[in-house]
């Protein structure tokens, strides 16, 4: 049953009873600008109160919570008038909240994780959509996450980022590898510059120097390679 409104000149009561009828024909989407619209622009409860009902009707349960409370807040205002109303509007509103979903969009530990729900760009954390379709696509670094699902109502659906495999997943190296590696680097070096320069002396035998500079460049070499494995297998 639709609320009835006072008759009152300033009211568009034709838009609205237009608006009844396109819904008692089951018309939903027809009905929903005009509500809108005269929400707008004379915002009474039963027009409030009509329009929520509206969009519960279409599944749009966030937004019509939003419309039930603002007509709770607005009938509360106005005193006795809308009491009935505001009771009624109290208890849908409570019926369409426990119809929307909960969505948690996580990072999955990562920084600089970007979100997307149905195209369109959201913030990480908690967010609320109506029951139904779905589709959420967390991205980092030109990898994403993407999944399409069927909400149900009521239903609470965690979404938290992840790579599409372990060997997939880029892995950050310590920075002192590449301080072990180019040390390796250098002493091989001297060690080929010391034996050029003493070659004209002796060819058949290695200089102290110079089988120092290659001890330790064999030893950086091997903890450079040593780092970059245990690495990756974190």
């Amino acid at each position: 049953m639709m609320p009835e409104i006072p008759p009152d000149p300033g009211i568009p009561r034709r838009q609205y009873e237009e608006a009844v009828s396109l819904m008692r024909e089951g018309h939903y989407e027809e009905a929903l600008p005009i509500l809108t619209r005269l929400w707008a622009i004379s915002p009474l409860p039963p027009f409030g109160l009509t329009r929520g009902r509206c969009l519960v009707a279409l599944g749009r349960y966030v937004e019509a919570a939003e419309t039930l409370e603002s007509v709770e807040h607005r009938a509360n205002e106005q005193g006795s008038r809308w009491a009935s109303i505001h009771d009624v509007a109290a208890h849908e509103k409570e019926e369409a909240r426990a119809k929307i979903v909960t969505l948690v969009l996580g990072s999955g530990g990562f920084d600089g994780v970007t979100a997307t729900l149905d195209g369109n760009p959201i913030a990480l954390g908690v967010v609320r959509h109506d029951p139904g379709r779905a589709v959420v696509v967390l991205s980092r670094g030109g990898w994403s996450t993407r999944e399409d699902v069927v909400l149900a109502p009521g239903e609470t659906r965690p979404f938290v980022f992840a790579y599409p495999g372990p060997d997939t997943r880029p892995r950050k190296v310590p920075w002192y590898t590449w301080v072990t590696g180019a040390g390796a680097v250098a002493g091989l070096a001297t060690f080929g510059a010391i034996e050029l320069v003493a070659a004209h002396d002796d060819r058949h035998a290695l200089h102290t120097p110079a089988i120092f500079a290659l001890s330790t460049g064999v030893v950086l070499a091997v903890a450079t390679t040593v780092i970059v494995v245990t690495a990756k297998e974190r």
